[in-house]
């Protein structure tokens, strides 16, 4: 047990992988514990060790690159032709910025992508390294997913799952200091940008959850019920994005937006209060949610680049590609965007790649359709989720029956050890059907793509 200290660490740890791109990739619940936190008496001391030096921008949003080193793959990924990384900032630099800052009375790490866990092992052995006797826990995405393998990991504690009494009661034992009332992870205050250094996009939630079950997402694991949040809390949480002066973007973190009367209501709210910020939309809209009155909306509302998807790709994506219905609503949806006032250089859709019975035809097939009806296609490399039913398909093709190693749910596996084609085919695919379009896949091998929220 460490010395009693109202500050805390909260410590977003490096990533290894062989490509990783900041793409409006925020640890939002993460910092709103932070501002929780600070409001009931915490110091908080947030160290990123993916900062950036500066932002810089990409496309029609203000992401970039992560610096990185060169690291040993690991077995497992012995055979990918591809350099393995550490992303984020030097060795040196973690230990002096840790230097810099007073005893913490404890250290807790998020955690991301399932496969970047080496990068969260080593940030958890640099800290045992220097501060042995300091209490450390870790939580967020990989913890929920995977919690028995975070266990095993090392000494420190594994939170899966939301914020809960169970980890208050943990913080204030090791700390000293008592939070009085908890007030549940659905009451946490919006989060603490002005810890974040160097960035000038922050990210939203206008509802949490997603009523549809589809076979290769996680979704329903971290809020298991589609709940919109309130315009008062919403213009709350904007007003305090916007009180730093330096966000200039904001993205839209829901995972469904296919109820249009939620989505009309929220873009009909932007409309009226004209924020001073541009909208995006990195997880898609459902093709069932454009209409003609939403598509005028999401123009009104400062959306440039509006993104499509389609539930339940796998069972609507054939060697044929696309169905009759699901084209017919593509080519509604894009129509509907053109009328608004889109250019269909703005418009793309997600084609999801690498799902299990795939065939390289189909994906051909269904990238050539989309394109015929004005949409520019985009591949999205499929990561297997452990404890979903695609995901676990994958992994078992993969070995993960008898290896158990959790790098299997590498995104890039899913095109680059598949059995419908060669990783040549699929490369050569990619480059023909973005042409010289800038494109957000890693189909070029030192293209450092961006990994979409789980």
């Amino acid at each position: 047990m460490g010395s009693i200290s109202n500050t805390i660490w909260m410590i977003r740890p490096w990533i290894t992988d062989f490509s990783a791109y900041d793409h409006f990739a925020q640890p939002r619940g993460f910092l709103s514990l932070a501002e929780y936190l600070r409001s009931r008496g915490w110091d908080v001391r947030y160290v990123d060790c993916l900062e950036r030096q500066s932002a810089s921008a990409k496309g029609n949003h203000p992401g970039g690159r992560y610096t990185w080193t060169e690291i040993k793959k690991p077995d497992v990924l012995a055979d990918i032709p591809r350099r393995y990384k550490r992303y984020g900032i030097s060795m040196d630099t973690f230990h002096n910025t840790l230097d810099g800052l007073p005893l913490p009375g404890a250290i807790l790490i998020t955690t991301g992508m399932t496969y970047w866990y080496p990068g969260l092992i080593q940030t958890i052995h640099e800290l045992e390294k220097r501060y042995p006797e300091i209490p450390m826990a870790a939580g967020g995405i990989y913890t929920t997913l995977c919690p028995d393998h975070a266990q095993r990991l090392s000494r420190i504690r594994s939170f899966p799952g939301h914020i809960s009494r169970t980890f208050i009661t943990w913080l204030e034992s090791v700390t000293g200091i008592s939070s009085e009332d908890f007030p549940g992870h659905d009451c946490l205050p919006p989060p603490a940008w002005d810890l974040v250094p160097n960035t000038s996009y922050a990210v939203l939630n206008s509802s949490v959850g997603c009523r549809h079950q589809c076979r290769y997402c996680a979704a329903a694991n971290f809020f298991p019920t589609f709940i919109s949040h309130s315009f008062t809390d919403l213009t709350r949480e904007i007003n305090t994005i916007l009180d730093g002066g330096t966000i200039t973007d904001i993205a839209l973190y829901d995972d469904d937006f296919a109820d249009t009367d939620h989505l009309n209501r929220f873009l009909e709210f932007l409309v009226r209060n004209r924020f001073p910020v541009k909208w995006h939309l990195p997880n898609a809209l459902s093709i069932h949610s454009v209409t003609p009155e939403t598509a005028t909306l999401l123009k009104k509302s400062g959306f440039n680049q509006p993104r499509l998807s389609v539930n339940y790709i796998d069972r609507v994506l054939s060697d044929h590609g696309f169905s009759s219905s699901v084209l017919n609503r593509f080519s509604y949806a894009s129509d509907c965007l053109q009328q608004a006032g889109y250019d269909p250089t703005q418009i793309s859709a997600y084609i999801l790649a690498g799902l299990p019975h795939q065939s390289l035809t189909g994906l051909e097939h269904a990238a050539m359709q989309l394109r015929d009806r004005n949409i520019n296609p985009y591949f999205s490399q499929f990561s297997p989720i452990p404890g979903t039913p695609l995901g676990d398909q994958r992994l078992l093709d993969l070995g993960y029956n008898t290896s158990g190693e959790l790098l299997l749910t590498n995104k890039l596996l899913s095109v680059y050890r598949h059995p419908g084609w060669t990783w040549q085919e699929y490369y050569n695919l990619n480059a023909a059907m973005r042409g010289n379009r800038e494109q957000e896949t890693s189909s070029n091998p030192e293209t450092d793509p961006p990994d979409r929220k789980l």
